[in-house]
């Protein structure tokens, strides 16, 4: 009995207004740390985001002046082939390598995997989906035309004849 009337005694002499202030601090407390946390995830989503794009937009730019190399020698280089064949001519290209581009395909990969799809809006996803769909169409192509044209042995050079 005792006991229970010491407990009593306390909770008489507690002031639950500066009981309740207190605890209204401390929630606000942890709601603006809260706040802060979710504000910085925030910003440093958005400076991630900055980033990759940057990075990406100067890999793009890269590999649109280097397709434009490989643009111009083939536009040159097939007007002459085309030239060459109206005149009877077969060259032959047994001997020739050709470098395939290398595509930044495990970039756009990666920028398009589930780890930084928070980082990008829908606007911007799709259509990095779709120039990575685009990069492995070509890369398949290529694949494809270079297997054909390691089995290819034209005639002219097997025979050993001018036709």
């Amino acid at each position: 009995m005792f006991r229970l009337a010491r407990i009593t005694d306390i909770i008489r002499r507690l002031d639950l207004v500066a009981i309740a202030v207190e605890l209204l601090i401390v929630f606000i407390g942890v709601y603006l740390a809260f706040l802060l946390a979710q504000f910085d995830q925030g910003r440093r989503t958005d400076d991630r985001r900055d980033r990759v794009l940057d990075l990406l937009r100067e890999g793009v730019v890269y590999y649109e002046d280097l397709f434009a190399g490989f643009v111009l020698y083939h536009n040159t280089h097939n007007a002459s082939f085309r030239e060459d064949l109206e005149n009877g001519l077969i060259q032959d290209y047994s001997e020739q390598s050709y470098v395939a581009p290398q595509y930044p395909i495990e970039v756009v990969n990666y920028l398009i995997t589930s780890e930084s799809f928070d980082v990008f809006d829908v606007e911007l996803y799709l259509p990095l989906t779709n120039y990575a769909n685009a990069l492995e169409r070509i890369m398949y192509v290529e694949e494809k035309l270079t297997r054909l044209a390691e089995g290819y042995n034209p005639a002219a050079a097997a025979s050993g004849s001018r036709y």
